[in-house]
């Protein structure tokens, strides 16, 4: 009985290290490529319009933790169809670390309705949320 308690416990604890945490880093070089894999011998994910590259200030949120020196990241909106997500990689040179809006948790929103689009969330005003954008952070929920 120990025996099976000791390899549960142990089981449990190699679980929970290799969950991670997201967080999130602020891109600082532009056109920067989206990569299939985490290094430079992956191709470079491609959309209707070409490569899949990143400009300056744009954010990505990480879903695991960083291989070989590149982070992943699910993305929408980048030459991707509306409602559809993608994944890929990014190199880390060319990422720094981005903290939470302090204003807005993180969100970018602020959690009232949009008052340009009247919540509907059909327009840019608000991101395609229905909510008023975070004044601070300008909507991106990250500093």
């Amino acid at each position: 009985m120990k025996k099976v308690l000791f390899l549960f416990m142990l089981l449990l604890f190699v679980g929970t290290a290799e969950s991670y945490a997201q967080k999130a880093y602020r891109v600082t070089g532009n056109n920067v490529n989206v990569r299939k894999g985490p290094g430079t011998n992956y191709g470079v994910v491609e959309n209707i319009g070409g490569k899949v590259q990143l400009w300056k200030g744009y954010i990505v949120k990480s879903d695991k933790a960083p291989k070989n020196g590149f982070v992943h990241f699910v993305y929408e909106g980048i030459g991707v169809g509306a409602g559809e997500a993608c994944d890929g990689w990014v190199s880390m040179k060319f990422l720094k670390p981005a903290t939470k809006c302090s204003a807005c948790n993180g969100r970018g929103n602020t959690g009232r309705k949009c008052s340009a689009c009247n919540g509907e969330g059909g327009r840019v005003c608000c991101y395609y949320t229905g909510m008023e954008l975070c004044e601070k952070c300008g909507g991106e929920g990250y500093k």
